[in-house]
Parts: structure tokens; C-alpha cells; sequence
């Protein structure tokens, strides 16, 4: 039987699937990188184009701290990374426990 990949339900298992393993690979790569020093990968466009002082990277950083057990240091960089690492946490959940659901079905 022919599914109609028009509707949002027949893409939604690959879908979590991707998005699950991005957010996973992304907190992963944060535990391994040392905060404090200069980074693995540099894929900050503000770097590239010479900007310094980029959020996204003191939030980055923030999280990395974070999971090191530093909580001053993760608030220095950035005020919202422990709440930044809690809504990934909980987004890791939601769609390891939807991947699961689709998988039984």
C-alpha cells in the first residue's frame, strides 16, 4: 500500500531520528571539548566574519562548563546555559520517547 508523504506523520520517525542523533552528537562533542581553550570545529559565522563576542558561542560554552561540573564558569560565560543544557535535556527525551513509540508501531 502507497503512503502519501504529503501528511507530516510519514516523516516524523526519520525526522526524530536526525534530530535526536544531532542534539546527542551536539552535547557529546560539548563534553569532550575543553571550554577554556580554542575549539575541535569552529563553525561560528560571527568568527568567520572577525566578530567577537558571539552569543552562541558563550552559550556553547556556558554548557560545556556546565557538564564539567563548573557552575561559576558556566555562568560567567553565559547566564542562560543552564537553562539552554535543561530544554536540550528535555528535547533528547521528548523525541527518544517518540522514536521509541514509532518504533513499536
Amino acid at each position: 500500500m502507497l503512503t502519501n508523504l504529503s501528511t507530516p506523520h510519514a516523516l516524523k520517525p526519520r525526522w526524530f531520528r536526525l534530530e535526536l542523533l544531532f542534539w546527542i552528537s551536539g552535547l557529546m562533542y560539548l563534553m569532550v571539548c575543553d571550554p577554556s581553550g580554542t575549539p575541535l570545529i569552529d563553525l561560528c559565522p560571527a568568527k568567520v566574519l572577525g566578530i567577537d563576542g558571539c552569543p552562541g558561542c558563550g552559550l556553547g560554552k556556558s554548557i560545556a562548563w556546565l557538564l564539567e561540573g563548573n557552575l561559576s564558569e558556566s555562568l560567567k560565560a553565559h547566564l542562560l546555559g543552564p537553562f539552554a543544557l535543561t530544554v536540550v535535556t528535555h528535547r533528547i527525551f521528548v523525541l527518544g520517547k517518540n522514536s521509541l513509540y514509532f518504533m513499536k508501531g
